[in-house]
């Protein structure tokens, strides 16, 4: 998707809030060039960031290239499974299957809630 292109708009109930920050990625890997590793060394407050929540299209293209970087980058990974689109059942499972055996840990958006009021 290109920025102003059919299908690229923001969603209403997911548009960015005043203050919010927002990291437009070039490729499929959401920290290839981008500042988001900078901004999440910087977060104040909660203490250091040490956890990436992956949610998003498509499974095994921009999902999986950003979860594989973060781990690289000595981060947890939570892969949230139906919060996660793929082109097809087949590959996004398989993409679940790559991830939880050695990227990180997939979970649906009811385990994240439960493990996030926890």
């Amino acid at each position: 998707m290109r920025e102003g292109s059919a299908g690229a708009e923001i969603v209403a109930a997911l548009a960015p809030l005043p203050g919010d920050v927002v990291i437009k990625k070039h490729r499929y890997d959401a920290f290839h060039n981008t500042q988001l590793e900078t901004v999440l060394r910087n977060i104040r407050g909660a203490g250091r960031v040490d956890t990436v929540i992956i949610i998003g299209t498509v499974t095994s293209i921009c999902c999986e290239s950003t979860a594989r970087s973060a781990f690289m980058r000595d981060y947890k990974v939570a892969f949230i499974s139906d919060a996660n689109g793929g082109l097809d059942e087949a590959s996004h499972n398989a993409t679940l299957d790559i991830i939880g055996k050695v990227f990180g840990r997939v979970m649906t958006v009811a385990e994240l809630g439960n493990l996030l009021r926890s």
